[in-house]
């Protein structure tokens, strides 16, 4: 896993926390069956936000359902 450092946000702590635990609950799950997965965490500032984003080397998803999945962030 490579973590960065990551960038402070102000927010509710536990709408933060949730969303982080379910981004890597789902990596780990997804990469799961693999010798040696890959996950990144980061964030960067954009425009007049932070954007932070989990990636890994998982099973993934199909992009034809992305409003559905994503839609509600």
């Amino acid at each position: 896993m490579d973590i960065a450092n990551l960038k402070s946000v102000k927010g509710d702590r536990n709408l933060l926390k949730q969303v982080f635990v379910n981004l890597l609950s789902n990596a780990f799950k997804y990469t799961g069956k693999k010798k040696a997965a890959f996950i990144k965490v980061r964030s960067y500032k954009e425009n007049s936000g932070i954007t932070y984003f989990v990636k890994d080397d998982g099973t993934g998803f199909d992009t034809r359902y992305y409003d559905k999945s994503f839609g509600v962030f």
